[in-house]
């Protein structure tokens, strides 16, 4: 059995203003509020991030912002954190599925986007139930995939 939990960029700088300050979308930076709020909201919720053996981001600056105050939070010292390309906002779900599936880990935390979490989890869950207006910044979903049926699972949602 895998835990994957995956986990919503904080609020990052405004794309208008970004574009403005000639900052591309993947560059955008957490705003300080946005961090403050996360890291009083992780603080709060640390339990449910505990006995992580993966940390996994996307290549975007928001995303490897938020991931470094989870760590700071859980004062993880050392980590393994991958990067993985295809997790931006409109990557492909299938991929990480599929590279789920391949994993030995019994708990991987994800940080990651909107679409793509809402595709992801619409994909691995057969649903449509999750859309992009659903996922708040920060939010923290919970689902296990059994290696024996080969089935994702919605275990939890939690929401700042």
């Amino acid at each position: 059995m895998l835990k994957v939990t995956l986990v919503r960029h904080a609020k990052a700088m405004d794309r208008e203003k970004a574009k403005i300050n000639h900052i591309s979308d993947k560059n955008r930076p957490l705003t300080p509020n946005g961090l403050k709020k996360f890291r009083k909201f992780i603080q709060l919720k640390k339990k449910l991030l505990e006995t992580m053996n993966l940390f996994v981001t996307s290549p975007y600056l928001r995303a490897s912002e938020t991931l470094d105050v989870i760590l700071s939070e859980l004062a993880v010292e050392s980590a393994a954190i991958k990067v993985i390309t295809e997790i931006t906002p409109h990557g492909n779900p299938k991929y990480l599925a599929d590279w789920l599936k391949k994993r030995k880990e019994k708990s991987i935390l994800i940080v990651s986007h909107e679409p793509f979490l809402s595709e992801f989890l619409n994909t691995v869950l057969g649903t449509d139930e999750w859309t992009e207006n659903k996922i708040k910044k920060g939010a923290i979903i919970t689902i296990n995939f059994n290696n024996k049926n080969k089935k994702f699972k919605f275990l939890s949602f939690v929401s700042p």
